[in-house]
C-alpha cells in the first residue's frame, strides 16, 4: 500500500495520465503516489493506495449521482484502498462500493456532523469501517448503513442519531460480518 495525501490539484494535472510508471506528483501542499500500467487497449490499472481525505477534498472521492440519488465512490478510489478522514465533516456522505476498502478516522478525533457512511452492494465485501464519530440529526439520517454484502466489520465507532426516522446503525442483507467495540445510540 502507497502512501498519498492528495489534493484537487495534484489530481486534476494528471486525471487523463494513461502511461505512467511510480510517478510522484507534486503540489504545494502534498504529494500523490499514482501508479498506474497500461496495455496496449491504453486501459488503466490502479494499485491500491493510503489516502487521506479532509472535507475540501470530499468531492473528489465521493459524488452525488442524480440518476441513482445515491452517493458513489470516484474512480480515484480503487480496490483494496485505505481512506483516512481527517477533521470534521459536514453534509456529506461516504460510500464503501468496492472490494477491500478500509475507511477509518484519523487518530479518532474525526467528526461526522450529518453525515452518512454507506457499505453498499456485493463489490464492497471486506470492507471495514473503524474509529468514526458520527452525529447525525437529519430527519433520515443514518450513522452507518450496511445494504447486501458480506465480510464487513464496523470497529469502534461511536454513532448518535437524533432524526426522527434515522438509525445508528442500519443493517440489511448483511453476512458473515464482525460489529465490535461501537456505541450506537438513537434517540
Amino acid at each position: 500500500v502507497k502512501k498519498a495525501t492528495t489534493t484537487s490539484k495534484a489530481i486534476s494535472e494528471n486525471i487523463n495520465t494513461t502511461k505512467t510508471t511510480n510517478k510522484n506528483i507534486k503540489s504545494d501542499k502534498s504529494t500523490t503516489n499514482k501508479n498506474l500500467t497500461s496495455n496496449n487497449d491504453k486501459k488503466e490499472t490502479k494499485q491500491a493506495l493510503e489516502i487521506t481525505i479532509t472535507q475540501k477534498e470530499h468531492g473528489m472521492y465521493f459524488r452525488y449521482n442524480n440518476e441513482t440519488q445515491l452517493t458513489e465512490s470516484t474512480n480515484l478510489i480503487t480496490a483494496g484502498s485505505t481512506i483516512i478522514l481527517s477533521g470534521e465533516f459536514r453534509n456529506v456522505n461516504f460510500t464503501i462500493d468496492k472490494p477491500n476498502i478500509t475507511l477509518k478516522g484519523e487518530n479518532n478525533k474525526v467528526r461526522l456532523y450529518n453525515c452518512t457512511v454507506t457499505v453498499a452492494g456485493l463489490n464492497s465485501e471486506n470492507a471495514t469501517v473503524e474509529n468514526l464519530r458520527i452525529n447525525n440529526s437529519n430527519t433520515y439520517g443514518t450513522g452507518i448503513y450496511i445494504n447486501v454484502t458480506k465480510n464487513v466489520t464496523i470497529r469502534n465507532n461511536v454513532a448518535f442519531v437524533n432524526g426522527p426516522f434515522g438509525f445508528a446503525l442500519a443493517a440489511d442483507k448483511m453476512n458473515n460480518s464482525l460489529i465490535e467495540g461501537n456505541t450506537l445510540e438513537t434517540a
